[in-house]
């Protein structure tokens, strides 16, 4: 469309567009959505940029990266404003004719939209999922040796999770017929426990069978009976301390609802990848953008120092961070906590 800019973003090209104009006042004013306290001469007064240049097109990934970033930008002076400025910009990029339940397109459902669009898979390709597996080990005897035999549920299909990408919460689900190619492909895959360790048994010399039915994938692994890892794996699952599972894939192919706030794994590929007993199957955030529920909550419980020095750090990022020095963090320059850090960290460990 001539009337928005469908190139590729670089917020700091827009930003030395900015420093090298005659009037930065007013060039700062023409690209940004956002308005924030200080000399409105200077970059670190504006917020959220998304043309080039004061007059241009909005440049469509810049309209996007601003909506996902607005509500975590710190000091604006006109969030409502912005809001609104940024989603009538969206409204041009991603008209609502072009949307199939009618209305407007959200930030969520329009940047949703152009992701798929142009083929992007949320939280990337690789992925581990956890679901609670009903494992139970029992000791056997197969070809005069003993082994532990395992038997789980690796993934159960149709039972929606939580997952998360940058426009916020969203839902997943594996369909009943995600492992049908690569189950037919006879695929090479490990046992594992916690998806990490010396390999327990294998699809390859027949120690681990996976097979699918109406609830999911399912394990079934012999275990050599003589590993000290084996036994102490056993006993955790008898004692109830390990008693779910997981499993590690390549997302090959998925869709978005409607809506696009459920996303269905239509193909997955477990080929060397692996099923694992875990500890904590039932937490469904596997990759570092499905794990920011868990992040955000431990960000309201860490103790002040930490929080400071975590701030410090994320303002050093460019990909996040907005104009202007980086707070001064409380840490060596080698990234080891200070003694000021170190100790808010004890104190807070024994309850002080």
């Amino acid at each position: 469309m001539a009337n928005v800019d469908n190139s590729a973003w670089d917020a700091s090209k827009a930003w030395a567009n900015g420093a090298e104009s005659d009037d930065p006042e007013a060039f700062y004013n023409g690209i940004c959505a956002g308005k924030k306290a200080g000399d409105p001469k200077t970059q670190a007064a504006h917020a959220l940029p998304h043309h080039y240049h004061p007059g241009d097109p909005p440049n469509a990934a810049g309209v996007r990266n601003s909506l996902s970033r607005l509500p975590q930008t710190q000091g604006l002076t006109n969030k409502a404003q912005a809001q609104s400025h940024l989603d009538a910009h969206m409204s041009v990029i991603q008209p609502a004719s072009e949307n199939s339940a009618g209305g407007d397109d959200g930030p969520a459902r329009g940047g949703r939209r152009q992701a798929r669009a142009e083929g992007a898979i949320p939280g990337g390709t690789a992925r581990m999922h956890a679901f609670p597996g009903k494992l139970r080990a029992t000791l056997v005897t197969r070809d005069d040796k003993q082994f532990y035999e395992v038997e789980g549920y690796a993934s159960v299909f149709e039972v929606g999770y939580e997952m998360f990408d940058m426009f916020g919460p969203y839902r997943e689900i594996v369909d009943y017929r995600a492992f049908d190619k690569s189950m037919a492909n006879g695929p090479d895959v490990a046992f594992l426990v916690n998806h990490k360790g010396v390999t327990m048994a294998r699809t390859t010399n027949g120690t681990l069978e996976l097979s699918t039915d109406m609830t999911g994938l399912k394990a079934h692994a012999f275990l050599n009976a003589d590993r000290q890892d084996v036994k102490d794996f056993a006993s955790a699952i008898r004692d109830g301390l390990v008693d779910e599972m997981s499993f590690a894939f390549m997302l090959n192919d998925g869709m978005w609802n409607d809506d696009f706030d459920e996303f269905r794994i239509l193909e997955a590929d477990i080929n060397r990848g692996d099923v694992s007993g875990v500890n904590f199957g039932a937490n469904p955030y596997t990759s570092i953008q499905a794990r920011a529920a868990e992040w955000l909550a431990d960000a309201e419980r860490m103790p002040t120092a930490v929080a400071r020095a975590a701030f410090a750090r994320l303002a050093r990022r460019e990909d996040i961070a907005e104009p202007g020095p980086a707070p001064d963090a409380p840490e060596f320059p080698d990234g080891t906590l200070s003694v000021e850090l170190a100790g808010e960290l004890s104190a807070a460990s024994f309850g002080e």
